[in-house]
């Protein structure tokens, strides 16, 4: 089924998915029952469907709330809370990062931690919040930082400069944009390098530069 997703053939992956589902149901393997309803879940996502995604984290959720799997469940609760910000549902959305990233700190898993607070600035953009999203901004550069996460700071820098475009500051809109898309190069990471580089088509636009926005496009 992940082959499959991966493939871009979404019908595949989704009979893959199920059938895992129901052997996993009938074996009684509540653990692999939710790792597949996290695979429906993103699947879901990816075509738009965010009340199927959202069904099916909450049950993954639920069933590594019962196996007693925190981190897992951080993970779900993550997942549940970026797709509450991409419906608009902020409060719902600052709840769950809220939950996730108390879990991930006191089970020690500082990528997810840090992770989790990176979207939390991005929901702060979202409600443009600003002076809360260069809280979260400077948190996450200083987490990754320490970490040494190339692509975590590629994704830093995209929020900077996001923040900076919707603030005024151009010049330092320009600079940070220009960071997270080399970085992202660097690392190999295509679907960041692609979101840089609409990021920097919007700053083109507000400028007025329309013919740089187009190549950036």
């Amino acid at each position: 089924g992940v082959v499959e997703q991966f493939r871009g053939q979404m019908e595949a992956a989704q009979e893959y998915y199920e059938r895992a589902g129901r052997i996993a149901q009938e074996t009684a393997n509540s653990r692999l029952t939710a790792l597949v309803e996290q695979n429906l879940a993103t699947l879901a996502t990816v075509r738009g469907d965010y009340e199927a995604a959202l069904d099916h984290n909450r049950n993954a959720l639920a069933m590594f709330r019962g196996l007693g799997e925190q981190l897992s469940s951080a993970r779900a609760m993550n997942n549940i809370g970026t797709l509450h910000a991409d419906m608009g549902e902020h409060g719902h959305a600052e709840l769950s990062f809220r939950g996730a990233h108390t879990l991930a700190e006191r089970f020690g898993d500082a990528g997810l931690a840090v992770k989790v607070q990176t979207n939390r600035a991005d929901l702060a953009l979202r409600k443009q919040d600003y002076d809360k999203a260069l809280e979260f901004c400077d948190v996450v550069f200083r987490e990754y930082t320490r970490l040494g996460s190339e692509s975590g700071l590629s994704e830093t820098y995209k929020l900077y400069g996001m923040l900076y475009r919707e603030t005024g500051n151009s010049a330092l809109a320009k600079t940070h944009l220009t960071l997270a898309l080399k970085l992202a190069q660097t690392c190999g990471d295509r679907l960041l390098e692609a979101e840089s580089e609409r990021e920097r088509a919007l700053l083109h636009m507000q400028e007025g530069r329309n013919r740089e926005a187009l190549s950036a496009l």
